[in-house]
């Protein structure tokens, strides 16, 4: 829940946070999801054909998330642009000095400023996740059952 919304206090906040509204709301949250993944697939996809070779051998020398910091960079916005185009057409209408200000009026909310919040705490968390599966990739690449992978991060690997 968005600080703003959540710190208020008031009837909106209670129906928000009621277990009713928080079971559907996490259910549809996750159908969004599961639909921004494959719309996002093809994009991380392309990034990692792009890689060069440098890029392939800092992310085999690297730390235990060094790929995840490569893709994040070489990504930027996009992936949440890709997963979730609703927030970045609200990010776009709410920069929007006029709609802004006519928002913020009537609600108190900064619209720009709680859409930012939501996709940067989106795109943290969607990187952060990316992060904990290469980290247990390096550390089991046998369970992976990938023999590119196995070869690479197996024990005693060294490039």
């Amino acid at each position: 829940m968005p600080a703003a919304i959540a710190d208020n206090g008031n009837v909106l906040q209670r129906v928000l946070i009621s277990s009713l509204v928080r079971d559907q709301l996490g259910k549809e949250l996750n159908k969004a999801a599961e639909k921004g993944a494959e719309r996002a697939a093809p994009i991380v996809a392309d990034t990692i054909r792009s890689m060069s070779i440098n890029d392939a051998l800092s992310v085999v020398r690297g730390g235990p998330t060094a790929a995840t910091a490569l893709l994040e960079t070489n990504l930027g916005g996009a992936l949440i642009s890709a997963m979730f185009p609703a927030v970045g057409d609200a990010l776009r209408l709410a920069s929007n000095d006029v709609v802004s200000q006519a928002l913020r009026m009537a609600t108190g909310y900064d619209v720009a400023a709680l859409a930012r919040d939501v996709t940067d705490n989106a795109n943290r968390s969607i990187f952060k996740a990316i992060g904990v599966e290469e980290q247990a990739i390096r550390a089991n690449p046998q369970a992976t059952n990938d023999a590119v992978l196995i070869g690479v991060f197996g024990v005693g690997a060294k490039i």
